[in-house]
């Protein structure tokens, strides 16, 4: 065989990249008794990063 084999390289999956953040904030959340279990939640993405709020706060209904 000659040459060297091709290999694939992929590139991670947006959600991929984000999810750790997400688990870390969520998880700190709970810990601190400031979101509980089955909670509804708003993400928003900025420059400054991931920032995790309670929906009932913001006055969000949570869908049925």
């Amino acid at each position: 065989m000659t040459g060297t084999p091709s290999m694939k390289v992929s590139s991670p999956r947006p959600l991929d990249l984000v999810e750790p953040h997400l688990q870390d904030q969520l998880a700190n959340l709970l810990l601190e008794g400031r979101i509980h279990d089955g909670e509804t939640v708003q993400v928003t993405a900025g420059l400054d990063g991931l920032k995790v709020r309670r929906a009932a706060s913001l006055g969000l209904a949570e869908a049925a």
